[in-house]
């Protein structure tokens, strides 16, 4: 305990957060790469000429929407792109052109996100808890096997995640322009990203601090530019939502309310069998979202309303994932035990490296 104590005391102690999950990261890369071999890189085969060049590391952090993004930075929108928010293709764009190749440059966000996102979440987390805590709270987060794997792979979660964190943490600092600026960019980066103005708006209103209140009108206008982008390119100005018609013809089952209850209420049967780890997963991060009230009211509203968003909305295969980067949701969660920290990071890890390497694998959409 007082070398835990030694640890977090001074700056450093955000860095053994970064220390372990880049070691972690590293090491489940290095496995992954030799249990492929050369045979077994699904995306690899999968996209052929249009993924990466043959062989190429990229292949170790890209799979599925990796390839989408990419080609949104590549090419722009068109049917059915228009699910994917703008503001990862178009930092792909941007970096892409400067080091000439999209996919690292898709990898290179991912990373930076991932890892910057960590002294954000435990700057944040220390003023809920101490800094043992918050800092047990931070690995728990970054080493939980969805957060895990979907921070190593090209992906907006990371994006989302420290667009999110940085607006909060700014809101607390009082530094309002720079929330509101991480706020526009977070509508951008997942279409329920918006809703991180929840807990900043309903402060300002308890406050009547009725002058900042003209700052949400970024992360509202952002959504409305992105709006009026899909009715002047795609004629529909929720192409976002709509367009998912694409995945639900292709047999992807959306909102879990409607798949597994809606038939058991209103009579008819089920569209999918019931997979018992969702509801159980569900189940239990409801109890942490709501829990998270406990924390910080105002995060637990986030938290509260981005969980049943997703349930109402969410893709069943991706709902883990999604729900996973609702960051309060760890901040329910307390740690003062190195003993059961450790074991909790000796749990978590492997089963992020498998999710990393079954999603590599083909064998899970996530």
């Amino acid at each position: 305990m007082e070398a835990m104590r030694g640890f977090s005391s001074g700056k450093r102690r955000f860095l053994m957060p970064i220390a372990i999950l880049a070691s972690a990261k590293a090491l489940a890369a290095s496995f992954i790469h030799s249990s492929l071999g050369k045979g077994g890189w699904f995306w690899m085969r999968a996209w052929g000429r249009a993924g990466p060049p043959e062989g190429s590391l990229a292949y170790l952090f890209c799979g599925f929407d990796s390839g989408w993004y990419v080609d949104i930075a590549k090419n722009g929108y068109a049917y059915p792109k228009y699910v994917f928010m703008p503001a990862y293709p178009a930092l792909i764009r941007a970096l892409g052109s400067i080091l000439g190749d999209y996919w690292w440059a898709a990898i290179s966000i991912a990373w930076a996100s991932s890892f910057a996102s960590l002294p954000l979440f435990q700057a944040i987390a220390e003023r809920y808890m101490d800094r043992v805590e918050a800092m047990w709270a931070t690995l728990l987060m970054a080493s939980f096997p969805h957060v895990f794997a979907f921070t190593s792979l090209a992906y907006s979660e990371p994006l989302f995640l420290l667009l999110c964190l940085g607006a909060w943490l700014s809101y607390l600092r009082d530094a309002m322009p720079l929330s509101a600026a991480a706020m526009g960019m977070a509508a951008l980066s997942r279409p329920y990203g918006v809703m991180i103005a929840i807990p900043i708006a309903l402060d300002l209103l308890k406050k009547r601090d009725f002058g900042k209140m003209a700052w949400l009108s970024i992360p509202l206008g952002s959504l409305a530019f992105w709006g009026l982008f899909c009715h002047l390119f795609a004629g529909d100005w929720m192409a976002t939502l709509t367009q998912q018609g694409y995945w639900a013809k292709l047999g992807m089952p959306y909102g879990i309310i409607r798949t597994y209850l809606w038939g058991a209420v209103f009579g008819g049967e089920r569209s999918q069998s019931i997979n018992y780890y969702l509801i159980a997963f569900v189940a239990i991060m409801g109890y942490l979202a709501f829990s998270s009230a406990r924390a910080d009211w105002r995060l637990g509203a986030f938290a509260s309303a981005g969980y049943l968003v997703l349930l109402a909305i969410g893709t069943l295969p991706s709902l883990s994932r999604f729900i996973s980067f609702l960051f309060p949701i760890w901040l329910s969660i307390r740690i003062k035990s190195p003993i059961a920290g450790a074991a909790a990071l000796a749990i978590s890890l492997p089963f992020g490296l498998a999710l990393w390497l079954w999603f590599l694998q083909g064998s899970l959409i996530g």
